[in-house]
């Protein structure tokens, strides 16, 4: 398969081993955008410059974006599949114990400082080896970056004498990426020792070295992180932006107009596949940088106060119905607005932009808007563009979708409890009448005996002169009884041979324990000092 085009085998391992061995949500969010960035770069989703990592192209030629490029790129499937899983397991430790802040600047630093080793490795290896072809080898990946993630998280393991486990054998955890990088270099001739060995030499200089120590000095703490509080608003305002500038490979850039009127006057029997296309595809066109700013100001003053209550789920669940459905909504109505009136004069010449499917969030916003706040102000403020004419029906038809989606959202997730709760056995009076000790707890609002401060005093003065029978049975029982002890067990003739001159004791743990209470009995020459009625009465009172 070529790549970029078809996802191969390491992208569905990669999948695989993100949802079901380590958890999306498990992964802290600066290690999963590095993760979803690598992966949409190799997919050609996002275009980089074609480079690798070479000693003389920087040294010589000073292109310094080598420094970076390389290390996210990748060559085949199963390279890139090794290696964010691997960044998987390592950031989700790191960033986890320096806080998302400084674990993208270290990500960042390491990044270059890996690449840097990498060069200086590869003149000084051309010096000793005599070796000039050691400074035009070429290398990319995210591998040499690892190595220097591991000697940083050994660094912070609390236990100096941890070990982990090579093929079977227990090695202590300082010396284990030494092994992995010779490891590595025999099961993978091909990988690039010298990128995997500059991520080492990266590593310990920023461990030992005072780079490390001034990150610590910056007022972060371990919970801060640069990333929004809305990921999913980031991630759709860069599509937007990436689709109107052309930043998507093989797509062109979505501007200017659309004769989206020409199409919704087209008779059915003539309307091509093209044409409708355009017309879905037309919430995505802007008409210029300007109308673009707006609208994505729009769509953030609403979006930060709908993930942030909805989710991430289900907020890009209503985004995505807003767009389809004021779409469809727009199509809908425009054609039978035109068959029933016969005229087009609600259909303008061009309708473009996200403002139709912005007014269906809308509604949405102002439902989830608990207060008087800056959004819900700004929504109401901005109802004033119906009052433009030219796209009126447009807007109209984002309103009939958001009313659309919370009948839709409220028919199918919302659920109500018919009665507060049910007792469990027979309700009734007289001698049929439930037990109070029998009812289930946690129901609240149940018909029947309801709860009040003088029933609760009423239980708790129970419960206090229960406790206070039973300790006094107990004292009772250990002191104010006579008993007759049984007589210790004879010895036995010839048990213990004459060469035993001392006799073992009967109970080596200590001495004798005192003999059973007189409320059982032993045998029946025995005596007892209560009658069976009063041990029975002593234990109902003890045990209620």
């Amino acid at each position: 398969m070529r790549r970029g085009r078809i996802p191969e085998l390491g992208l569905f391992l990669l999948g695989y081993q993100m949802i079901q061995k380590i958890g999306v949500t498990n992964i802290p969010p600066v290690t999963l955008s590095a993760i979803i960035i690598q992966v949409a770069i190799y997919l050609q989703f996002l275009v980089v410059p074609r480079l690798c990592l070479s000693g003389a192209s920087i040294w010589s030629d000073g292109e310094y974006l080598r420094l970076v490029v390389p290390a996210i790129r990748h060559t085949h499937d199963l390279h890139l599949y090794y290696n964010m899983v691997s960044l998987a397991w390592k950031g989700l430790v790191l960033e986890r114990r320096v806080g998302s802040v400084k674990f993208l600047l270290t990500l960042i630093v390491l990044t270059v400082m890996s690449s840097t080793a990498y060069v200086g490795l590869a003149l000084l290896g051309s010096d000793l080896l005599g070796d000039p072809s050691l400074m035009r080898q070429c290398a990319i990946g995210f591998s040499g970056v690892l190595f220097a993630m591991k000697v940083v998280n050994n660094q912070y393991q609390q236990d100096g004498n941890a070990r982990t486990s090579y093929f079977g054998f227990l090695i202590p955890m300082k010396y284990a990426v030494w092994v992995e990088l010779v490891v590595i270099q025999i099961v993978v001739p091909n990988s690039s020792f010298m990128g995997h060995l500059g991520g080492i030499v990266a590593g310990l200089i920023y461990v030992k070295g005072p780079i490390n120590g001034l990150l610590s000095l910056l007022p972060m703490s371990s919970s801060s992180s640069i990333l929004p509080s809305t990921p999913a608003t980031l991630l759709l305002t860069v599509c937007q932006s990436c689709l109107h500038f052309g930043l998507v490979p093989h797509l062109p850039p979505l501007s200017g107009c659309l004769p989206t009127r020409q199409h919704m006057t087209a008779h059915l029997t003539r309307v091509s596949t093209s044409q409708i296309q355009s017309m879905f595809a037309a919430p995505f066109h802007h008409l210029s940088v300007f109308h673009l700013v707006i609208n994505l100001f729009s769509f953030w003053m609403k979006s930060r106060k709908l993930e942030t209550k909805l989710g991430v789920l289900r907020y890009s669940a209503a985004v995505i119905l807003s767009v389809l459905g004021t779409s469809i909504a727009y199509i809908s109505l425009g054609r039978l607005w035109m068959e029933w009136s016969g005229s087009t004069d609600h259909l303008p010449h061009c309708v473009v932009g996200l403002s139709g499917p912005l007014f269906a969030l809308k509604v949405i916003t102002i439902k989830n808007s608990d207060s008087l706040d800056l959004t819900l102000l700004f929504e109401l403020a901005e109802l004033a563009i119906l009052v433009e004419k030219n796209s009126r029906f447009y807007h109209f038809s984002g309103l009939v979708t958001g009313v659309f989606i919370l009948c839709f959202s409220k028919r199918f997730s919302g659920h109500s409890w018919s009665s507060a709760g049910q007792r469990l056995g027979r309700l009734g009076t007289g001698e049929n009448h439930q037990p109070n000790w029998t009812r289930s707890w946690g129901y609240a609002g149940q018909n029947g005996d309801t709860y009040t401060e003088s029933s609760q005093n009423v239980q708790d003065y129970e419960m206090e002169e229960a406790l206070e029978r039973s300790r006094q049975t107990h004292e009772s029982e250990q002191y104010g009884r006579s008993y007759t002890p049984s007589a210790p067990p004879e010895e036995e003739v010839g048990r213990f041979p004459d060469m035993v001159r001392a006799r073992p004791p009967i109970y080596p743990y200590g001495i004798a324990p005192p003999p059973p209470g007189p409320g059982y009995r032993i045998d029946s020459s025995h005596s007892r000092s209560l009658t069976d009625d009063e041990l029975r009465r002593r234990r109902l009172e003890r045990f209620s």
